[in-house]
Formats: C-alpha cells, sequence, structure tokens
C-alpha cells in the first residue's frame, strides 16, 4: 500500500470514528453555561451586526471571545437556539482538528526521528490522532456548546503550530501571514493560545534548529510576529473580571496553586484512565500542605523530569512541556475560583500523554501490533465516549451523574434541584438539593435564590420568599436576578409597586441587554396610570434585544391596543404569528382586537378557530367565537355549540351561561335549558340584575301565576328601581291574576 492510498485511509477513518461516536450529541439539549451563552445572548441574534457579536460583552456574564461569539451567531442563524446544528458545528470542528493533529504528527515523524520510515510515520500520526479523537476525556469539549471556545481555540492553535513548521521550513511569505491569522484568531477565542509561541520557540529548537539559540537567529520574525498576538489578548483579557479568574476573587493564590497540584495528576490519570469523568466537579479546594503534599510531590517529579528531558532527551522533554504549558494559564497560581479542576482543559494537553503511548508502543511492538493495540483502545474508548455522552442527553441525567460522582459540589446539587423542578416538576426533590447545596455552601447565592424562586410559589409563602431575597440583596445588593425576582412578587401588592419598579430598574442597570427584564418592567408600568408610553418604550427595547421573541411582541401589542394604536397592534400580531405560527396566545389576542372592527368580524372568528386549535382548553376564546357567531343570525347553532364548549371548559364562566340561556329562550323547545342556564348566571353572579329579569320573564311563559317570576321580577327592581322593563313584567303577571 502506497503512503498516500494508507493516509487516505487513515483520514476516512478518523472521519468515521469522528462521527460514529459523535452522532448522538445531536440530540443534547442546552445545558448550564449553555443558556448564557446562546439562548440568554442577545449578541448573537443578528449575524449582519458584527459590531454587536465582536464588541464587548457589557452586562453578559460572558468572557470577550469575539469569534468564538461569532461562531455562535453563525449557528443561530441556521437553527435559532434549537442545538442541533451548534453540535453539528462542534463536530465539524473536531474533525478538522484531529485532521490538522495527524499531519503535524506525521511532518515531525519525518523531520527529527529518522528511524521512523514514511509508512510507520502514518501509522504512528493516525492511530495516535484516532485515539485522541475519541478519548472520552474530550466529550466535555465536544458536546457542551459552551466548551466551543476551547475546540476552536485548539483547533487555531494546531493550525498555527502547521502553519509555523510550514513558514520555517519553506520559507514562504503565505505561510508567515497565515501563522499569524490563525494565532490571532485564536486570541479571539479563548486566552491559552498566549502559549503558542512559546510551544512554537520549543518545536523549533527540538525538531528543526537544534537549540534555543539557532532557533531565534534563523527565524526571529516569526517569533515577533506570534507574539504581537499577545497585544490582543491583554486588551481581550479585561472580560476576565466576569468570570471568577484572578486575584480579585475570594480564593487565595496559594490554596490555588495547591489544588492545582491535584489538578496535573488528575489529568495524568484522565488522560489515560478516563473514570470518574464529572461534569463540573466544582470550587473544591486543598487548603494545607498536608493535604496536598502527595500531589506536589508527583507535580515536582514531573517539572524536573521535563527539565531534565529538555536537556538530556528533547523528543520527550518537548511532549511533556506541551502537556505543562498548555496547562499552565489554567493551573498554575492564578486563581480560576469556580472551577479549579476542568475536564476541557485537557483537549491540547492529552495529545502529548497518548503521542507517548502510541511511540513506545511502536519502539516495544512494531507497526503490526501496535496498529491491533490501538484501533483496540480506539473502539473501547469510543465505546466508553458513546455511554459518556448519553449522560448528557437531559439537564437532569447530567446533573445527577454529577451529584452521584461529588457529592460535596454544591453547585451540582443546585442545578440539579433546577432539573427536578424544570424537567421532572418535583418540587420537594428541588427543594431538598437546594437545601444540601446552602448546606455544603452557606453563602451560596443561586442555591437561596432558587429555592426563594420555588418558595414564592407555594400559597402563602410571598411574603417568606419577599424576606429571603432582601436579605440575599442585604449581602450581593448586585444580584440582578434577585432584583427582578423580587420586583416579580411585589409588583402584585398596589401598595408595593413604587418598590418592585425600583428594582426593575436597578436590574436593567446591572444586566442593560436581558430582554426579559424590560419585559417585566412594561408589565408593570402599563398597569400604573399615566406611564404607558413609558411602558411602550421598555418593551420596545425588549424587542429590539430580541425581535424574534413572541412575549415581547405580544406585550407590544397590547399596549399599542390599549392605547388605540389599533393599526400598529395588528402588526405586532402577525409579526408574533409569522414566528410563531402555532402560538395559540397570540392568535387569542388578535381575536379580540378585531372582533369590535364590523370589518374584521370573519377575520377574528378565523384567529378564535386557530386559537381553539392550537389552544383547546382557552374558554374565553370559545366564548368570544361563540359571542361573534351570535351576533349573525344564521350562526345560532354555531353559537350555542360554542356557549356549551366554553361552559364545558369553565363551568363558572357566568357570561356563557347567560348569553346561552339568552339564545336558547328564542327556541320554544329549550325554555327548561335557557332557565337552567340564568339559575346558573344567578348563582355565579347574583347582584346582577339583568339576569333576574330574564329568569322572571322566562319563567312567565311557562305559568299565568308564577310566585318564582314575581320574586325574580322583583329581586331586578331591588337592584336597580329605575328598571321600567322589570315593572312593566311584574304588571302583566298581576293584570293576568286579576282577570282570573
Amino acid at each position: 500500500m502506497n503512503n498516500l492510498t494508507q493516509r487516505s485511509y487513515w483520514i476516512i477513518g478518523l472521519v468515521i470514528a469522528v462521527i460514529t461516536t459523535y452522532w448522538s450529541s445531536y440530540h443534547i439539549p442546552l445545558i448550564f453555561d449553555d443558556l448564557a451563552t446562546v439562548s440568554d445572548n442577545t449578541t448573537i441574534r443578528h449575524l449582519n451586526k458584527l459590531g454587536t457579536i465582536f464588541a464587548y460583552p457589557e452586562g453578559i456574564v460572558l468572557a470577550w471571545r469575539p469569534f468564538a461569539n461569532f461562531t455562535y451567531a453563525l449557528s443561530f442563524a441556521i437553527s435559532g437556539t434549537a442545538p442541533w446544528s451548534y453540535h453539528i458545528f462542534d463536530m465539524l470542528l473536531h474533525t478538522s482538528t484531529s485532521i490538522v493533529l495527524f499531519y503535524i504528527i506525521k511532518k515531525t515523524l519525518r523531520f527529527k526521528i529518522n528511524s521512523v520510515n514514511e509508512n510507520d510515520a502514518t501509522l504512528i500520526a493516525g492511530a495516535t490522532t484516532l485515539i485522541w479523537a475519541v478519548h472520552p476525556i474530550l466529550t466535555n469539549t465536544v458536546v457542551y456548546i459552551s466548551q466551543r471556545t476551547e475546540s476552536l481555540m485548539a483547533l487555531f492553535y494546531l493550525l498555527t503550530l502547521l502553519f509555523f513548521i510550514n513558514a520555517i521550513t519553506l520559507k514562504k511569505i503565505h505561510w508567515y501571514v497565515l501563522a499569524f491569522l490563525t494565532c490571532f484568531l485564536g486570541t479571539l477565542s479563548k486566552e491559552v493560545i498566549v502559549t503558542a509561541p512559546v510551544i512554537a520557540l520549543l518545536y523549533d529548537r527540538t525538531f528543526i534548529s537544534g537549540s534555543f539559540k539557532q532557533a531565534l537567529n534563523k527565524n526571529k520574525y516569526i517569533y515577533l510576529i506570534l507574539i504581537s498576538t499577545w497585544v490582543s489578548i491583554g486588551i481581550l483579557i479585561k472580560s476576565l473580571k466576569t468570570q471568577a479568574v484572578g486575584y480579585t476573587t475570594n480564593v487565595n493564590w496559594f490554596e490555588y496553586a495547591l489544588t492545582e497540584t491535584k489538578a496535573i495528576f488528575t489529568y495524568l490519570k484522565l488522560s489515560v484512565f478516563p473514570y470518574p469523568l464529572i461534569f463540573d466537579r466544582g470550587p473544591v479546594f486543598l487548603h494545607s500542605i498536608n493535604e496536598a503534599f502527595i500531589y506536589i510531590l508527583i507535580t515536582g517529579i514531573l517539572v524536573s523530569y521535563t527539565i531534565w528531558a529538555l536537556i538530556k532527551k528533547p523528543t520527550l522533554g518537548f511532549l511533556c512541556s506541551w502537556f505543562l504549558i498548555i496547562l499552565s494559564p489554567t493551573s498554575s497560581i492564578i486563581p480560576i475560583a469556580e472551577e479549579p479542576i476542568a475536564e476541557n482543559r485537557l483537549y491540547l494537553p492529552s495529545i502529548a500523554v497518548i503521542c507517548l503511548i502510541v511511540f513506545y508502543l511502536y519502539k516495544i511492538i512494531g507497526s503490526k501490533k501496535t496498529t491491533y493495540v490501538c484501533l483496540l483502545l480506539a473502539i473501547i474508548y469510543s465505546t466508553i465516549s458513546i455511554h459518556r455522552i448519553s449522560d448528557y442527553i437531559t439537564g437532569f441525567s447530567i446533573w445527577n451523574d454529577t451529584v452521584i460522582k461529588a457529592p460535596d459540589n454544591p453547585r451540582a446539587h443546585n442545578n440539579l434541584g433546577l432539573m427536578w423542578e424544570r424537567e421532572k416538576h418535583q418540587p420537594n426533590k428541588a427543594l431538598l438539593e437546594y437545601n444540601e447545596a446552602l448546606r455544603l455552601d452557606p453563602l451560596s447565592i443561586e442555591p437561596r435564590n432558587n429555592r426563594s424562586v420555588l418558595i414564592s410559589q407555594l400559597p402563602g409563602h410571598i411574603n417568606e420568599a419577599i424576606n429571603e431575597y432582601e436579605l440575599i440583596l442585604k449581602k450581593y445588593p448586585n444580584y440582578a436576578e434577585v432584583h427582578n425576582n423580587i420586583a416579580l412578587l411585589l409588583a402584585h401588592e398596589p401598595s408595593r409597586q413604587t418598590e418592585a419598579l425600583a428594582h426593575y430598574e436597578r436590574a436593567i442597570k446591572l444586566k442593560p441587554l436581558r430582554p426579559d427584564l424590560y419585559t417585566n418592567y412594561a408589565g408593570l408600568l402599563r398597569q400604573i396610570p399615566g406611564r404607558e408610553k413609558d411602558a411602550i418604550i421598555a418593551c420596545q427595547k425588549a424587542i429590539d434585544l430580541e425581535p424574534n421573541n413572541v412575549t415581547s411582541l405580544n406585550n407590544m401589542a397590547v399596549l399599542l391596543a390599549n392605547n388605540g394604536h389599533i393599526a400598529d397592534a395588528e402588526k405586532y400580531y402577525r409579526k408574533a404569528l409569522s414566528i410563531k405560527p402555532d402560538a395559540g396566545d397570540t392568535y387569542f389576542n388578535l381575536g379580540n382586537l378585531l372582533m369590535n372592527i364590523p370589518s374584521q368580524k370573519n377575520e377574528a372568528i378565523e384567529n378564535y378557530i386557530q386559537s381553539i386549535k392550537y389552544n383547546p382548553s382557552n374558554a374565553e376564546a370559545e366564548y368570544n367565537l361563540a359571542n361573534l357567531y351570535a351576533s349573525i343570525p344564521t350562526q345560532k347553532n354555531e353559537a350555542i355549540l360554542h356557549f356549551e364548549k366554553a361552559i364545558k371548559i369553565n363551568p363558572n364562566h357566568s357570561g356563557a351561561h347567560n348569553n346561552l340561556a339568552i339564545l336558547l329562550a328564542t327556541i320554544p323547545e329549550r325554555t327548561n335549558e335557557a332557565i337552567f342556564h340564568y339559575r346558573e348566571t344567578i348563582r355565579l353572579i347574583p347582584d346582577s340584575f339583568g339576569p333576574h329579569y330574564n329568569l322572571g320573564t322566562e319563567l312567565m311563559k311557562i305559568s299565568d301565576n308564577n310566585q318564582e317570576a314575581i320574586k325574580e321580577l322583583k329581586i331586578a327592581l331591588k337592584l336597580n328601581p329605575d328598571f321600567k322593563a322589570a315593572q312593566d313584567a311584574l304588571n302583566q303577571i298581576y293584570n293576568r291574576k286579576e282577570k282570573h
């Protein structure tokens, strides 16, 4: 088999292996940070607004990674917040990275290791890349949408290295340009690429120039080009203050450094034996040298061995350095408070471990046996990866798995609580998880907030929830979510609406790009006399941030209709329906808007029919539709049918009972039914004089001497003494009595 054919087989095999392993990720929903990255990220809504996509993420708890954000905008343009296009993109991204890695390893083997022939170089490159591509440790990076920043940076990291190799060996200007561009795009994806120029120098020294001095003398310009990308990192890194990164966090640098010695040991173990894989290990730290002693020892040995190997065995030293240097931005003394150990950070470093395993297998057992062993290992890893991916299939499954494996992680308990609420609809179990999260970390805000939200939904517990929110805000006054939540509760109390407005305004100041805050604010403003125009302005802001949000469009239509702007309101309803054509509530609202316009009566009827189609439990839609049919002389039977449906849905609908009785009263053989529905109306609204009068007149039809008719007519007169028709009916009964 010639080398070209062998190379093609390996690349085809890589593609098939990645697709086979990751195909099921197509169904994985948005999880955890994906909500902030995708569904709550208003900057990705419009692909043509590049300024917004690349701008500093004010008010959003996202790092400033502009090119990664651009790729999210591409995915959003394809499928909105539906995750399938994001997962396909990530699968293609991982496949591309694997192919680039294959070419780098193959090229490297032919540079330095002369004992490896062309075919064997292809074998080692293919086997290494295959094992890496299906390795279970990478599943978190590939299937968790928010980790696209890691895989995107990794692709640019490897492309930078490949183009760097071509630049210093082929001396063509376009390779220099490509090396700079890919390194620059990497800086716009994730900060770890800051290490790329260092890795490039080590690569040059190890495999091409032979010494640092020679490397710097021969290729100083390419290093200056790559180092120039650090300027962009310096600018972009200011967003890390929103990521609980750096010395402004509550984590002591010394404790973080101790914990990272454990992280390095964990990463080494997982690179070979990928168990247990944990979605979120949580903010769990080592606090003393005694706790960290064994990990300090292992890390010290690894660092010392790396330094020795760089001098005595440069190839081995390069691989060890690759592992440590790429990890250094996250595994050093700069605290990452929320997640000191994370599997996604192994995406690139794990390559070094797999390279060592495959190369030493090749040296010990030869190419043929290495092929079989590596294929077997790839099958095992792929099987484990497929099983691991199944843990991500729902939010509940991944957080339940996390709690089982990391029971001391308060964030895992908090998020499992959310899943008990949202996916399993079991609030009691959710409450248990929130309480456990608070037991583990009494100062944690999220579970306290979530518990308060849950409590507020229980009858009679609103004041308790308000008090809980107030306690949170005393300690964390800049927590926008709590300001929003307490405002939602206060808005229902007329005496505290001013407080509610203040909380909404504070939340909007803290999170100016969250459309739901403006929507809630507008909802309260429209209840306050004289604030209708302010409500429209707030609602328009929500629409500007998220133009295709059906709820905001509906709210704007309601506001405009209430202020007499009927034509504009209709436009907003129709736009909402163009986005969500199965929105029953929107059809209902549009029907309400049109039903009082004589020329639009048929259009209103059609909208009510559509509303009922998509929301068959809407009694008001049935009632309004019946009223419209009742106004058409030929549609009396249709009107009766829909009044009856409204009553079936809501037996206490007084209007439906009354109007149905009025229609039935016109049909002689259905008088008794009319009487029944008038009585039901009176049961529901006893202080309304009309139903008493109607019942009295209906009873007059079945008896000339009806005491009940007299009684109802007298009640009608008592409720409305000026009601002449009731007095005339009574006089008619009395006249009949005198004649008899």
